[in-house]
């Protein structure tokens, strides 16, 4: 099975990886301990790359839109009010002057009716990209909270080892890949396969 790839697909995989069966089933919980904190850290700097890119493009999308609706409000303003001068100007006699008035009035609605669409269209682009950068924010909160327990056990690990009697140990290479899904299933297995072994 591949492994994800996009930055957002490997903040869904952290997010979802069991981190505790991932250490409580390890030969070398240092070396994967290490690995899932360097992951963790590498993919939250991405992420908050990510993020902010995403937020500044909803801002300038947001900024469009509120363009958008403040030209319609204007033209719709300038509509009405050169529609009152055609009347005038057609109480007062002046056909001629009324019409270009009307014609006026036709071009600031249309304008209006133009910027109204724009706003309407724009509006649930603007809905789906908040929503999507709300919930990347809420994976990345969820990240940072998670590293912060690897940090903190690693730490308690840390200052375990240096109360407990030193004995010179090969280097530790972790052999976990928190990034693909077969990596879960197979200690998965491999626990099915020890309870099975307490059956017999």
């Amino acid at each position: 099975m591949a492994h994800k790839q996009s930055v957002y697909g490997r903040m869904s995989q952290l997010s979802m990886a069991s981190i505790d069966a991932i250490l409580d089933h390890s030969d070398t919980p240092n070396a994967d301990l290490d690995y899932l904190i360097d992951s963790f850290t590498a993919v939250i700097e991405q992420a908050e790359q990510r993020i902010d890119e995403k937020v500044s493009a909803l801002r300038l999308t947001e900024a469009d839109h509120a363009s958008d609706v403040a030209a319609k409000v204007e033209w719709e303003h300038e509509h009405r009010r050169v529609r009152e001068l055609a009347r005038d100007a057609q109480r007062a006699g002046r056909t001629a002057q009324s019409q270009q008035f009307v014609a006026l009035a036709t071009y600031a609605a249309g304008k209006a009716v133009s910027f109204e669409s724009w706003a309407r269209q724009t509006a649930p682009h603007i809905a789906e990209q908040s929503a999507g950068v709300k919930h990347l924010q809420s994976v990345l909160a969820e990240l940072r909270t998670r590293l912060e327990v690897l940090e903190a056990r690693r730490l308690e690990l840390a200052r375990n080892a240096t109360t407990a009697i030193t004995v010179p140990a090969p280097t530790e290479v972790t052999n976990i890949n928190v990034f693909d899904p077969t990596s879960e299933l197979s200690r998965f297995r491999a626990r099915v396969i020890e309870m099975q072994s307490t059956m017999d």
